[in-house]
């Protein structure tokens, strides 16, 4: 195999993974159960 075929192939593996994992960690952090207890939000405000 020549590198005028190789190297776009590895680019395009290398997109992949990258897209795979930024994916991976995305919903994680959307659907992680843990992250409704550990929430920034008071529903009474907090202003007491």
């Amino acid at each position: 195999m020549t590198w005028e075929l190789a190297l776009p192939l590895l680019i395009m593996l290398a997109t992949g993974i990258m897209g795979c994992g930024i994916l991976y960690c995305a919903r994680k952090l959307m659907f992680d159960p843990r992250a409704s207890e550990s929430a920034d939000f008071v529903p009474g405000g907090g202003d007491d």
